[in-house]
């Protein structure tokens, strides 16, 4: 069986920091599902917002 390559991290709550972590080209969470940056920044903003304010992105950390 193969092995997550993240893990969930804490949630991420301003599209500053949603913002920074794409522009590090790190992967997010959004709803249990770990992210290409690519697809969310191509996400529509009304979408993202609506995420952002009910908690469902959160940084995605290696699991080592």
């Amino acid at each position: 069986m193969r092995k997550n390559k993240y893990r969930q991290g804490s949630v991420i709550r301003t599209i500053g920091e949603l913002l920074c972590e794409i522009e590090a080209g790190r992967y997010v969470y959004l709803n249990h599902k770990p992210q290409n940056p690519g697809w969310v920044i191509s996400m529509q903003l009304r979408a993202v917002l609506l995420f952002l304010n009910s908690g469902r992105i959160r940084k995605a950390e290696a699991n080592d």
